[in-house]
C-alpha cells in the first residue's frame, strides 16, 4: 500500500454534497466507535449513570471517541476548507478550541453563557461556514456563464 489510503487523506479538495455524504457515513462509524467504547468500560467495571444529566458529556468526552473524531473528521475538513478557501489555521483553531472541556455544573449560568459564546457559537458559524460556502468548482462555474 502506497501512501496514505484516501479515507484519510488531507490532500485536495472536496464538494459540499461529497462532504455532508462524508460527514454522514463517518458520522455513523463515529457512533460505532463511541457505542465500543462503552462496551470496553462495561467489561472493564466502569459503568455509567444514565440518571445523571451530564452522562452523554462523559460518554462523548472519553479520551477513544475525542481521537476519533479528529482521526476521521479532520482530513475531510481540510479538504473542504481547501476547496472553499479557507485557512488551515481556522480549521486547526476551531478543533482545538472543541478540546476545551465544558464548563462544571456548579449552578452558575454565566460560565455557560460564555462557553456557549466563545465555544460553541464560532463552532457552530464555522461549520456552518464549511458546508454551504461555495467551492473552487462553482466559483469556476459562476464565472464561466455570460
Amino acid at each position: 500500500m502506497q501512501g496514505i489510503p484516501a479515507f484519510f487523506d488531507c490532500r485536495g479538495e472536496i464538494s459540499r454534497w461529497n462532504y455532508f455524504n462524508s460527514c454522514c457515513l463517518r458520522g455513523i462509524i463515529y457512533l460505532s466507535i463511541v457505542a465500543f467504547n462503552m462496551g470496553l468500560n462495561y467489561m472493564f467495571g466502569w459503568t455509567y449513570n444514565f440518571e445523571d444529566e451530564n452522562v452523554w458529556s462523559a460518554i462523548f468526552e472519553d479520551s477513544l471517541p475525542i481521537v476519533a473524531s479528529f482521526v476521521l473528521f479532520i482530513p475531510i475538513e481540510i479538504r473542504r476548507a481547501n476547496d472553499a478557501g479557507l485557512s488551515l489555521w481556522i480549521v486547526l483553531l476551531v478543533n482545538a478550541s472543541l478540546l476545551i472541556p465544558s464548563p462544571p455544573d456548579s449552578g452558575d449560568d454565566h460560565l455557560w453563557a460564555a462557553y456557549l459564546l466563545v465555544i460553541t457559537l464560532p463552532v457552530f458559524i464555522y461549520y456552518t461556514i464549511l458546508q454551504f460556502k461555495p467551492g473552487k468548482a462553482f466559483r469556476e462555474w459562476s464565472r464561466s456563464r455570460p
